[in-house]
């Protein structure tokens, strides 16, 4: 008797918030069939005609997703242009494998476009951007924070899903890997003032690292302030980067 394979996906309702020039969805994946969907993968997230902003053009792997069962992933994109209280169609693409058969995944539904709010309170003001070139990925960090701000970026995490090696790292900051899964760099400072520490306004790279594998794909990074003005730890800023990929 042939074996009837029951797979459904669809999208779930985002949670969207609209400040400072841009749109964040958190998007929810849903499996409402019996059976798990293996290896799934996106490839396209768009909002309208919304200039998406992140994650990078680039796969997100979100292995697994169980029979009954939902993920989560986010995308960033630019509000120039766009309409309050407008229902903007979003648009997810990629795909799964179902008892070793791969499909095509393309999921929408309209989602209503928020007035603008005002930038979390508990979130840095920060960007990461990447360079790359066959089998290097460079990283440049900046600290948006305005001018007298204590939060003070003192950590770069990447996680990562293939063989990796550091090949940079800026003068007065340390590097850790387990050279398969994630990477991570802090500032040396031990005491105030912390030199090493990127200060609101400061851009710094020399990130770098090296990998066999020549293309890329989507995991998150997290930057880490220090509050000076506390002498504690301070705001986390959280996005998706490129990394090498692990295929």
């Amino acid at each position: 008797m042939a074996t009837v394979v029951s797979a459904r996906a669809t999208l779930g309702a985002p949670f969207i918030q609209r400040f400072a020039g841009q749109v964040r969805l958190n998007i929810p994946l849903m499996n409402i069939g019996e059976s798990a969907l293996q290896g799934v993968q996106i490839t396209s997230i768009t909002y309208g005609s919304a200039a998406r902003q992140s994650p990078p053009n680039a796969p997100i792997y979100l292995g697994t997703l169980g029979a009954s069962s939902s993920t989560t992933f986010a995308g960033r994109f630019s509000d120039a242009g766009l309409v309050d209280n407008a229902n903007l169609l979003l648009t997810v693409r990629g795909s799964y494998v179902v008892a070793g058969v791969a499909y095509g995944l393309t999921v929408s539904r309209y989602v209503r476009m928020p007035a603008a709010g005002s930038f979390p309170a508990d979130e840095l003001r920060a960007s990461l951007a990447v360079t790359t070139t066959p089998s290097y990925w460079s990283y440049a960090l900046t600290n948006n924070e305005p001018a007298g701000s204590g939060q003070h970026i003192a950590t770069l995490s990447l996680s990562v899903n293939a063989p990796v090696t550091v090949t940079g790292t800026p003068p007065g900051w340390e590097a850790d890997t387990d050279g398969m899964t994630y990477v991570t760099w802090v500032a040396s400072d031990l005491v105030p003032p912390y030199p090493n520490h990127v200060a609101p306004g400061a851009t710094l790279s020399g990130f770098q690292l090296m990998s066999p594998r020549t293309s890329s794909e989507s995991t998150g990074a997290s930057l880490v302030a220090w509050d000076h003005a506390a002498d504690d730890a301070g705001k986390v800023a959280a996005d998706y980067t490129l990394t090498p990929s692990r295929a």
